[in-house]
């Protein structure tokens, strides 16, 4: 099998190098054919020698198709040592026939394509014509009516013949192979030479001994086998780990090793031609969700026709490489301008945001992908590629297709990773720059105080108040999220012992995330940290948000489940912004559901809010929930909360959250039930 045929796709039309060398090539071995095959003469079948020979030159080549797969690498064949012999010793017409029927059997038997199994008996005919002419230019040629002799003086014609056999065969697929890979030529013509060489010109060089045997015994020809199959299969394997090792496993692109060589050469030659390189990351959006959802099997296939789409996006000559996981790279050696970079990203974008259908399931994957530029935006690779992937978060974050990369990145990277190292120290320290603020939540019907959540507040000692917006999120999948959930759990609990060392039994509501409760041990945490500060479990609610219930569903409600047979409350925060079904909040051990501020503060100005937030409330309390709404913030959605039979109620109306010791004196204000206007005030 040749490189003219030797990947399972065939190339599309705007391949069309490849496919003028693949008919230029066809085309020849044709002729070739045509002019040596009117030369064959009958077969006597005393003949011998020659069947067995052609016996084995096509139990070579079916081999690997009984075996289940192909040793066939870089287009070269282990027959080659048998198809030389016919050569030399009964000429051109007979080594193309018996070749070229073997490769015909070979092609129906394995259901090849027509036009590659025409094109490796192109191949052949070309090669083996090549290796005749050197031997014509030497005075030596045989034929089926007079075979040659192996004689010493032979020799040098032999080693021409092997030569040109070689040359031939070489550079044809190593054009063919860079053509249909769009790899630089001169790289893969000197990336195999040398074991190539060695194989065939090992089989090469068995030849003669193959004649040699055959005169003397045809059935002495067999045992040949072992020698060429030790020194063939020694190479194989050579040239089977070298590409391996550059090479990723699953999709069969280039990985982060070969990307790093091909990169260090193309910044070699930067300098010299003054060429601009382009560099791409590319990520998924969301590839998690499909292995999660559809199983691992799903996400590797999908990863297959991703690569596939990839390289038929970008032009002839960049490199697309998969770094790992659902990250790829694209190595433009030559970019002209922005305008042509930005192109090929929109055609990576679009490819890859074709849908596509696993199981049945019709997917419409989305990716973000962050450009940079040498020398702009690095002088060598591993700046250029840090940068990539700066503006390829920046893409994720913005939800834009492609962003090219901007030194503000950087200045923002480097202030986001400052800002969780200062987090970190600040939960260490317990220095006091951290503290939890309060809020009330009070009951609508009896006007009562019913428990108070804690809301995180940081004051940096240089930045000020940082708002939690502005770090929750960028700890949240970092191993500091733990750190964070515990000290706030501590200080909650901490600080309801102190409100009932004042006879104050209020229950206290913190925010837990997806990460929370996917940790092994989070309830055996909160547990022991309600022993060591004698704090009933009744007066610990954990708001967990819908948006946490999609992470991992079966690792989520165990943990809810251990929670719950704890004592401690359960509450379901910003509902109506996520994507809880009927069955799951049926199925959660949830005691109450939180209607979102968004919905809430919106229902004086918006008769639909208005709608939904009632239609909330019913279904709270038709599946047995406390229903609480968020964002009260005047007297007229109080009182219609009221009369739609809403639970309790908090916000700024009521109160903002207040530092622990202010909360303490608010709530030494209003012991007595909130009634009127007038008993609610934020001083």
């Amino acid at each position: 099998m040749s490189a003219l045929g030797g990947l399972n796709r065939k190339p599309p039309i705007s391949q069309w190098r490849y496919w003028a060398c693949f008919w230029l090539v066809t085309v020849t071995g044709a002729v070739v054919m045509a002019l040596s095959v009117p030369n064959l003469r009958e077969v006597h079948p005393a003949d011998a020698s020659l069947f067995v020979i052609w016996a084995l030159l096509l139990l070579l080549e079916l081999g690997p198709l009984f075996r289940g797969r192909s040793d066939d690498v870089y287009g070269l064949s282990s027959s080659l040592m048998f198809m030389f012999a016919l050569l030399v010793h009964w000429g051109l017409a007979v080594a193309i026939v018996g070749h070229a029927s073997s490769l015909i059997l070979q092609g129906a038997l394995n259901r090849k394509a027509a036009w590659r199994t025409a094109g490796n008996v192109g191949l052949t005919a070309v090669c083996l014509g090549a290796a005749q002419l050197a031997l014509v230019a030497f005075g030596k040629q045989a034929s089926l009516a007079h075979p040659a002799a192996i004689e010493v003086s032979t020799l040098p014609a032999l080693l021409a013949a092997g030569v040109a056999w070689f040359t031939v065969n070489f550079l044809v697929t190593s054009t063919a192979y860079a053509l249909r890979s769009r790899a630089p030529w001169w790289r893969e013509l000197t990336g195999n030479l040398a074991p190539l060489a060695l194989k065939d010109g090992a089989a090469i060089s068995l030849a003669p001994l193959v004649v040699l045997t055959a005169e003397r015994s045809p059935w002495l020809v067999p045992l040949l086998l072992f020698p060429l199959y030790a020194v063939y299969r020694s190479n194989v394997d050579s040239i089977a780990l070298k590409h391996q090792a550059g090479h990723d496993v699953l999709t069969g692109l280039p990985n982060r090793i070969y990307l790093l060589d091909r990169a260090h050469e193309v910044f070699a030659s930067l300098a010299a031609q003054r060429a601009r390189i382009g560099l791409f990351v590319i990520d998924l959006d969301r590839f998690k969700e499909i292995n999660d959802t559809l199983g691992h099997h799903a996400g590797d296939r999908l990863l297959k026709v991703l690569a596939d789409r990839l390289g038929a996006a970008v032009r002839p000559g960049d490199l697309v490489a998969r770094l790992g996981g659902d990250e790829f790279a694209v190595l433009l050696p030559d970019v002209v301008d922005d305008d042509t970079a930005r192109a090929v990203a929109a055609r990576i974008t679009e490819a890859v945001r074709k849908p596509i259908r696993l199981d049945g399931v019709l997917l419409s994957v989305e990716s973000s992908l962050g450009i940079a530029f040498a020398p702009d935006h690095g002088a060598d690779f591993d700046s250029l590629l840090q940068h990539a992937d700066l503006a390829m978060y920046s893409a994720k974050r913005r939800g834009s297709p492609y962003e090219t990369y901007s030194v503000e990145f950087v200045n923002g990277s480097a202030g986001r990773l400052t800002l969780l190292s200062d987090l970190r120290r600040a939960i260490e320290a317990a220095d006091g720059e951290l503290e939890l603020h309060y809020q009330p939540q009070v009951s609508l019907s009896g006007g009562r105080v019913v428990g108070v959540e804690a809301l995180l507040r940081w004051r940096h000692p240089v930045r000020g108040l940082v708002p939690p917006e502005d770090f929750i999120g960028r700890v949240e999948n970092t191993a500091l999220m733990a750190s964070l959930t515990y000290w706030v759990i501590d200080a909650a609990l901490a600080q309801s012992a102190r409100w009932a060392g004042c006879g104050q039994q209020l229950r206290v509501a913190v925010n837990v995330s997806a990460t929370d409760l996917q940790r092994e041990g989070f309830a055996d945490y909160v547990a022991s940290r309600m022993r060591y500060h004698i704090v009933d479990s009744t007066r610990l609610q954990l708001e967990i948000t819908e948006s946490a219930l999609m992470v991992d569903p079966a690792s989520v409600l165990t943990t809810l489940q251990a929670l719950a047979r704890l004592g401690v409350s359960l509450s379901l925060d910003d509902f109506g912004t996520g994507y809880s079904s009927m069955s799951q909040l049926h199925r959660l051990p949830v005691e109450e559901m939180k209607i979102d501020a968004s919905f809430v503060s919106r229902m004086q100005t918006e008769a639909d809010d208005a709608t939904i937030v009632g239609s909330m409330i019913e279904l709270g309390r038709a599946l047995g929930l406390r229903v609480v709404a968020e964002g009260v913030e005047n007297v007229a959605t109080w009182r219609q909360l009221a009369g739609l039979g809403c639970h309790d109620a908090q916000g700024w109306w009521i109160s903002p959250a207040l530092p622990a010791a202010e909360m303490t004196a608010w709530l030494q204000r209003h012991r007595a039930p909130l009634t009127v206007l007038s008993d609610i005030d934020i001083a």
